[in-house]
This record gives structure tokens, sequence and C-alpha cells, in this order.
């Protein structure tokens, strides 16, 4: 098994392999601007996302304290099974914004969707995820519906 610092450097060089490969594919889409995005602009903007984040993992990866140098196979769950809690909650968040971006707005879908998948990580509260879930709020509206013009209303009932 490979050592923590290792399994970091490995999903960082595949997450800069990925992001690089979707800015390759998608020159030769028009980008254009974040007012009027071209075919190309989320694909180029993700792909340069993903190379910063797996650049910044790959620099930052360590072995963790306290972490044994090969894992005894218990990923995070006291039984040894697979922890699915996480994996539900991201689902779950990512369903309720489907479900309330079309009948609540923005708002609404946003802040649910980031409080149902915080809840996946097994050390959040109930408070900190209600904070987390607001600010990202706060930065959605202000990105995606006063900069951006994102034709999604901030509420809708019904």
């Amino acid at each position: 098994m490979l050592s923590s610092e290792a399994r970091d450097r490995v999903g960082a060089g595949l997450c800069m392999a990925v992001g690089a490969a979707a800015i390759v594919l998608a020159r030769g889409y028009g980008i254009g601007t974040p007012r009027d995005m071209g075919a190309g602009f989320v694909p180029v903007a993700i792909g340069a996302l993903l190379l910063v984040v797996g650049l910044c993992i790959f620099l930052t990866a360590k072995p963790r304290e306290g972490a044994p140098s090969s894992p005894t196979g218990h990923h995070g769950h006291a039984k040894g099974g697979p922890d699915l809690r996480g994996f539900a909650c991201v689902l779950g968040g990512l369903v309720s914004f489907m479900l309330l971006g079309t009948w609540g707005g923005l708002v609404p879908a946003s802040f649910v969707s980031v409080f149902i998948a915080a809840m996946g990580d097994r050390d959040s509260t109930v408070r900190g995820a209600a904070i987390l879930a607001a600010a990202l709020t706060l930065v959605a509206v202000v990105v995606f519906f006063y900069l951006l013009s994102l034709q999604m209303p901030l509420f809708r009932w019904g």
C-alpha cells in the first residue's frame, strides 16, 4: 500500500492531468467573457481550477502525524466497512440543489445543498455546517446573481 504522502501526490497528479486535459480539449471552443460565456469557458475554468488545486495538494503533501506508514484497510469507518456517509451527503446535496433550484431559487438551493454536503464530514457540527452554508450562499449570490447575471431567481416559490 502507498503511504499517505504518496497517495496525496498520486491524487494530485491525477487532478492536474484531468485539468490539463480539459484545457487542451476545450482550446478549440470559443471562451468568451464571464458575462457572455462561450462553449469553452466552463471547461477551461474548471480545468484551470483542477490544475491549481492539484498543484497545491502536490506541494503540501506530507506524511500524516500518527498515521501508520501502511494503511490497515480501515478507511474512516469504525467497523472496517466502506464509509458511505460522505458519499450519501454529497449526493443528497446535489439532488437537493436540483430540486430546490427548480422550485425554490438560488438562495435556498445553495444553502441546503452546502449544508447537506457539509454534514458528510464526521467532524462537522450542525452549527459549523450552517455557517459554511450561509457563507457559501452569500458568495454564490454575489458571484452568480450579481456578477455573472445568472438567469436564476434568488427566491422562487412553487
